[in-house]
């Protein structure tokens, strides 16, 4: 019974591992060219996967994409 128990389990479960993801993170800082001040709230946007993320008040961005 307890064997059944565990293919029954093993069975369930193995997809989960099967099709894990990758993950890759991409960060940085956004500013102005002539002066070098960050530039607030400006949109990155990667068009291909539809994703994309917003400067925070220091010009900072952090977007993680699942490939």
């Amino acid at each position: 019974m307890y064997l059944r128990l565990f293919v029954f389990l093993v069975f369930i479960f193995s997809p989960l591992f099967t099709f894990s993801q990758n993950k890759i993170t991409v960060s940085g800082f956004v500013s102005n060219a002539k002066n070098g001040e960050t530039l607030i709230g400006a949109n990155i946007y990667i068009t291909k996967l539809k994703t994309g993320t917003v400067t925070n008040e220091y010009g900072f961005y952090y977007l993680e994409i699942t490939i």
